[in-house]
């Protein structure tokens, strides 16, 4: 995989604009909102042409969990200390031989029968788990704009009785270093002058993860995406986890009985998805991520749109690229506001993929306290 300068990246993007433009303007539209939805079209075309041609899309590493407690007299974090186990099923591990090159101190987790059925359970002083699964034909393991998954752990309790676990999630991204033999994978957070030189496009890296984060987005429930419905009420997923940590309670646990927990992950393709309130306005591609709402003015803060559309005020400088304001993601249907949150968006999008090599998501679980 070959390295990029900052001005190279920006060439490439220049280009991609000046293509999306160029194809735009030799479309002999019959209206103006016609051409304006085939640019808007187009240019994301352009935009995913170039992000393949650079890396090939992603390969995600793999998911992991991680067992912990913490004591409350060091503060120190101590497994053994935790009341319950964390456990995983199926056959393989997602990407391992690159999983094994980034982190070597996730384990494959010794094998346990529970009411005869086979888990892997942390174990050891490190207590850290991969996630495995079991595959199917076809299935993906590399990972881009409108990806999605879904990620399966037992939390296993070791005694009887209500149990509540948090759970916090992180999106962790690595880049590919050197060729051949000498080819290595590390944490981006983890670089250094050492390893990238180029002081501007170390930076440009830490920066593409902090937007991976900010794109990748979790939930708890699946949403309404069936056939038997209208398709204008579809819509991806329920109960956004906003805040990237939520808990999760076991009433009247059994000891030794595992308890599953089921995480839902989407990068969305397209600002549309996620900040549109509804599609009066015909502006967005593809279903919505959480379910549509009313735009009559009424409070929607409680409701799974509105808690999304807080999440992108509140993490926005890990979403898009440009200097976007609380009114204008708001105000997301005005057609100026639209154009500049999706070209924030977009660019976001370019910039990981020009960046970041593999991916990672990191699940942390300990008792509430």
């Amino acid at each position: 995989m070959s390295e990029r300068t900052v001005s190279e990246n920006n060439k490439l993007w220049e280009a991609a604009e000046k293509i999306a433009e160029q194809v735009v303007a030799e479309k002999k539209a019959e209206s103006e909102e016609e051409r304006r939805k085939q640019k808007k079209r187009l240019t994301k075309i352009i935009l995913m042409m170039v992000l393949i041609a650079l890396i090939m899309i992603f390969a995600s590493i793999a998911w992991f969990a991680m067992n912990k407690a913490v004591t409350a007299d060091t503060m120190a974090i101590e497994a053994a200390n935790a009341p319950f186990e964390i456990a995983v099923k199926g056959n393989n591990v997602r990407n391992e031989s690159e999983f094994t090159k980034a982190d070597s101190t996730y384990e494959i987790g010794n094998e346990a029968t529970y009411n005869d059925d086979s888990y892997y359970e942390t174990g050891g002083s490190k207590q850290k788990i991969k996630i495995r699964y079991k595959p199917v034909a076809n299935e993906a393991t590399d990972f881009g704009p409108d990806s999605s998954g879904v990620i399966e752990f037992y939390v296993i309790p070791k005694q009887n009785g209500t149990l509540t676990v948090k759970i916090d999630l992180d999106t962790i991204g690595f880049r590919e270093l050197g060729t051949g033999n000498d080819k290595t994978i590390k944490r981006i957070s983890e670089l250094t002058t050492a390893d990238i030189t180029d002081q501007d496009l170390l930076a440009s890296y830490q920066t593409a993860e902090q937007y991976l984060k900010g794109h990748i987005m979790f939930f708890e429930d699946l949403g309404d995406t069936a056939s038997t419905t209208l398709e204008a009420n579809r819509y991806h997923y329920k109960k956004p986890i906003t805040t990237r940590t939520f808990e999760k309670t076991f009433t009247n646990a059994v000891k030794d009985v595992p308890q599953k927990v089921t995480i839902y992950w989407m990068w969305t393709n397209t600002l549309g998805q996620i900040a549109l309130k509804n599609n009066t306005t015909n502006q967005r591609s593809g279903y919505p991520i959480v379910q549509d709402t009313t735009d009559d003015g009424s409070d929607i803060s409680a409701t799974d749109k509105g808690k999304v559309i807080r999440y992108l005020k509140d993490n926005k400088q890990q979403i898009f690229t440009n200097n976007v304001s609380d009114t204008e993601i708001e105000n997301a249907k005005n057609a100026d506001n639209f154009k500049k949150l999706s070209t924030g968006y977009n660019e976001a999008d370019y910039l990981i993929g020009s960046s970041v090599s593999y991916f990672m998501i990191d699940i942390s679980v300990q008792k509430k306290s």
